[in-house]
């Protein structure tokens, strides 16, 4: 009987110093593990001028405020500016609550105008920039630091014959899918939307690729678990690149920089994605 006490004991030790590593490993290292995703997609109808690429830097939920602060996101902007991007796209959630936010605003906009980008930096807002009535903040600290904030609209860059759309917030915003009507078949067409899910409700519209975030790639990312905890909007299309209705146009899903709810991440390591579009044979 002793012995078995004994072992029963042991094995209590033995679950409580492993379940303890990994909540310390979920806590304080994986997401400060912020790595670099590279990435090839062929697009149609896009014109690369000879010699050159264009490559896209995109980043997405830094959830600002929740266990991530400015002095983390100078490493974002540091890793974006040694990619020399011709295209820079955040997909939303800049702070993760801005009523309890008391930091310098002004200070998010430095960082973000130290971002270079020649073709343009684009974003769109996600349902944290709506919440606590933030999105005119939100649009604010991003107009002031160079990124034109594309809220149902559109934008077309002639030398690549790309046209970049910007669909609002799905959640709790007014994204509206029937901007892409303007779409035209003749140009390569780049999506931005917050939440990656609503890709099915466009596969009548002549899309090229799509880039959401969101989901955070899971944060916690475990069979059985992940799944129930997953968004709205955010549990069909939860990371990585996926090929989307029957023309199969591409989606990539970023796990994003941040956390929200938890300040875990687990088998989801924080990412940027560098993105190098090249002409679809």
């Amino acid at each position: 009987m002793f012995k078995f006490i004994r072992k029963i004991f042991t094995l209590f030790i033995i679950c409580v110093i492993v379940g303890t590593g990994i909540l310390c490993y979920a806590r304080f290292a994986e997401p400060n593990m912020l790595g670099k995703t590279n990435i090839d997609i062929p697009v149609s109808n896009i014109v690369i001028p000879e010699g050159k690429e264009l490559k896209i830097f995109l980043f997405s939920d830094t959830h600002l405020g929740f266990s991530y602060n400015i002095e983390d996101f100078k490493r974002v902007v540091k890793i974006c500016n040694e990619e020399n991007p011709d295209i820079v796209i955040f997909s939303g959630d800049l702070i993760d609550d801005i009523k309890k936010y008391n930091e310098d605003l002004d200070l998010i906009s430095d960082e973000m105008s130290r971002i270079d980008a020649p073709l343009g930096k684009y974003a769109v807002l996600g349902n944290h920039d709506y919440g606590s009535n933030g999105s005119s903040t939100y649009i604010d600290i991003m107009s002031s630091g160079g990124f034109e904030v594309l809220v149902n609209e559109h934008i077309f860059i002639e030398e690549y014959n790309i046209v970049i759309f910007g669909i609002d917030d799905y959640l709790i915003g007014y994204g509206n899918p029937d901007i892409l009507t303007a779409a035209s078949p003749d140009t390569c067409n780049i999506v931005i939307c917050h939440e990656p899910d609503i890709a099915d409700e466009l596969t009548d519209y002549n899309v090229s690729v799509m880039l959401s975030g969101h989901t955070h790639g899971g944060q916690v990312y475990l069979p059985f678990y992940t799944k129930d905890f997953l968004p709205t909007y955010g549990k069909k299309y939860v990371r990585g690149l996926y090929e989307v209705g029957e023309n199969g146009f591409p989606l990539y899903v970023t796990k994003g920089i941040g956390t929200t709810n938890l300040p875990f991440r687990l088998f989801s390591k924080p990412e940027v994605t560098i993105m190098t579009l090249n002409p679809l044979t």
